[in-house]
């Protein structure tokens, strides 16, 4: 997610500062509230830091797509762990 972040043009301080305030709405405000803070902390962050409205939006999506494509990897690896454990209990 951080990769996508900065490839979208976000700064490494601001991935650090969303990261904390994205563990701190999770502590905060569970199960939802780091979802929320984190992208809403580097869009922030970013349009106070750069003033372009536009650059703010890349950052975020950049996070978002990196947030995405790490989704579809836990998910595939979960399903591999769990198609794994049925054969290893079918062989039983």
């Amino acid at each position: 997610m951080g990769a996508g972040a900065r490839k979208g043009g976000a700064s490494w301080l601001t991935i650090a500062v969303a990261l904390i305030v994205g563990i701190i709405g999770t502590i905060a405000f569970p199960p939802v509230g780091g979802l929320i803070a984190a992208p809403l902390a580097i869009f922030i962050l970013e349009y106070i830091r750069l003033r372009d409205l536009s650059q703010a939006w890349l950052a975020l999506r950049g996070l978002l797509t990196g947030w995405g494509l790490s989704f579809f990897v836990r998910f595939g690896i979960g399903l591999v762990m769990i198609i794994l454990w049925w054969v290893w209990v079918l062989k039983r």
